[in-house]
């Protein structure tokens, strides 16, 4: 089973996520991130939406690792 995710760490993961993409170069990442980022914040407090597909869950695990490094 996967580790859960807390909800302070997610707040943590979606500000790496938004800092991430107002400062990357590339346009179209930086919109991917950025619409990740708000999907998370969704998930997280709302039960009833869509899950993270397991390909978005793989990028939140990028900015995971870097709030537990931190």
């Amino acid at each position: 089973m996967a580790k859960q995710i807390t909800a302070i760490e997610v707040d943590k993961i979606v500000s790496r996520m938004n800092s991430f993409a107002s400062n990357t170069k590339n346009d179209d990442l930086s919109v991917e991130v950025a619409r990740l980022a708000v999907k998370l914040t969704k998930c997280a407090t709302n039960t009833f939406e869509v899950p993270l597909t397991p390909k978005e869950m793989r990028v939140v695990q990028i900015f995971q690792k870097d709030v537990e490094a931190a």
